[in-house]
């Protein structure tokens, strides 16, 4: 039964056969603390509210946006006339576009002149995905009882006589049984707040983070070496603020420059912390990517964290050159974007070698560019021949060629252009890296998911003949892994579409964007 949250001060009326496909719980707006805790677990969430209350509802908004919510219904209240409610609905559109929400749906209730479809037949209808992590098997262990561990399972599953891996310790062992929680082999160095994983599938490993912050305390808090204690899943660990990025105005989704942390800021933040965190992105694993900040004196809860990724100052502090700063042009971003007609963005096209992703990008691009939109593309084989020549395919350099692709996509998108970048980037934290830098919104995944033995069949280049025939070392899904993306903005199943509609779902996906 999926889950569902319901924020409204009255609770709504709904018929016992939607009971029956949604667990359904409820929040109101003003315990903004408790609504995150619950729209975490989610996907879909029904708003009722008044016209006249949305600019009131908008920080319930932008928190349930940096819950990355995809579903979300708006139950509108006594709308006095359909020009009111039509109006409603392009004012809601208009400020979303900066938000995670892929579906909107608006219903009126209690209005005499509207026949559309209810809020029964609309739930019914709305078909969601669970925002569990079905792959990346990840256990936080709360105590050890004898060979038992006790705790929770964040995502995935494991199966008996299945090897696991203990972090920090790096030990390997075998679960004999996981019916309640995990019996192991062996569970010497094994201690509460450590995490359990595959061996061939980690969890990023840091102690600098970027976080989006929600700031529940009433105390203000400022950047520097004030301790704070950090809680993520079991494991606590000291730390600090060390700065503050930007705080997100509610009203508009823009950012503000910001000295310290208020009562309600939604903020992006740089976290050290005294060791290093097992994480995973909270776009990947809601679970395993939500942390908790603490007064470390009273234990009071201070703030909610989202984990974006290990912090962005990390990378710029292995910046070799000293005598460089960044250089500010007269035009901004929304200057090239009012130019051209269209918002910058990227569009970052992930599979398997074969799976379609470079002819795919072709015809969107040439689409694009039938139409007049201003863009760029990117291909995997085009720039190692030149920006990225020097590097092999080592995990390493892997990594590399992602991270010189991310911060070039970036510089043209900052000049207003839609950017098609098609890549296998096989690991989840290259393309997580990638969404890092570059402003909320403007970063959308595109799986290009092809089965390998489609693949392997079509083998354009020959690859895959070479890679089994042991003529070529470390190629992705044959003796090196394809991390798939668990919560791409756009899924591509190509055993279920064909290029044509491929292309008309792209369109159709940027026009929401655009």
């Amino acid at each position: 039964m999926n889950k569902a949250l319901i924020i409204s001060n009255t609770r709504l009326k709904h018929s016992t056969i939607v009971e029956s496909k949604y667990d359904f719980t409820y929040a109101d707006t003003s315990k903004l603390g408790d609504l995150i805790l619950k729209a975490k677990d989610v996907n879909l969430v029904v708003l009722s509210l008044k016209v006249e209350e949305l600019d009131s509802l908008k920080p319930t908004l932008l928190a349930l946006n940096i819950c990355k919510l995809v579903h979300i219904v708006l139950a509108v209240q006594a709308p006095t006339s359909h020009q009111v409610f039509s109006e409603f609905k392009k004012s809601f559109k208009l400020y979303s576009q900066k938000t995670s929400f892929k579906e909107i749906h608006f219903i009126a209730e209690q209005a005499d002149w509207y026949s559309n479809t209810s809020l029964d037949d609309l739930l019914q209808k709305i078909n969601t995905k669970a925002p569990y992590n079905p792959t990346d098997f990840r256990f936080s262990v709360a105590s050890v009882q004898g060979k038992t561990l006790k705790g929770k399972t964040l995502s995935g599953a494991i199966a008996d006589n299945q090897e696991v891996l203990i972090l920090p310790s790096q030990q390997k062992t075998k679960v004999l049984s996981s019916d309640d929680g995990l019996l192991l082999s062996s569970t010497e160095k094994i201690q509460s707040g450590n995490i359990i994983c595959r061996p061939n599938n980690l969890p990023n490993s840091a102690s600098e983070l970027d976080i989006k912050l929600f700031w529940l305390s009433p105390q203000s808090w400022r950047a520097g070496n004030q301790r704070i204690l950090v809680k993520h899943n079991s494991f606590r660990v000291n730390g600090f603020i060390e700065n503050i990025s930007y705080s997100i105005d509610s009203m508009d989704l823009h950012r503000q420059e910001v000295t310290q942390l208020d009562c309600g800021s939604f903020s992006k933040v740089k976290l050290t912390c005294a060791e290093n965190l097992y994480f995973d992105a909270y776009h990947n694993n809601r679970n395993n990517g939500f942390l908790e900040l603490l007064d470390p004196e009273s234990q009071e809860l201070l703030g909610y964290g989202f984990i974006k990724s290990e912090s962005r100052e990390t990378q710029k502090d292995q910046v070799k050159s000293t005598n460089i700063k960044v250089e500010d042009f007269d035009l901004t971003r929304e200057d090239y974007e009012k130019r051209n007609g269209h918002k910058g963005c990227v569009l970052w096209f992930t599979g398997l070698s074969g799976s379609g992703k470079s002819t795919i990008a072709k015809a969107l691009m040439a689409e694009l560019h039938a139409q007049g939109k201003h863009v760029n593309s990117l291909d995997g084989d085009n720039v190692r021949f030149g920006l990225c020549s020097d590097l092999g395919f080592t995990a390493k350099d892997r990594s590399e060629n992602i991270r010189r692709i991310g911060e070039l996509a970036k510089l043209f998108m900052e000049n207003g252009n839609i950017v098609l970048c098609s890549f296998i980037s096989p690991f989840q934290k290259d393309r997580d890296f990638v969404r890092s830098i570059l402003p909320d919104g403007r970063f959308f995944e595109v799986f290009v998911d092809t089965n390998i033995e489609t693949c392997i069949e079509r083998d354009p280049k020959g690859l895959y003949k070479k890679a089994l025939a042991g003529e070529i070392n470390g190629f992705t899904g044959i003796d090196s892994p394809y991390e798939a993306p668990q919560t791409p903005e756009i899924h591509l199943k190509t055993d279920q579409l064909n290029p044509e509609e491929f292309l008309q779902e792209l369109i159709t996906q940027l026009q929401a964007i655009l």
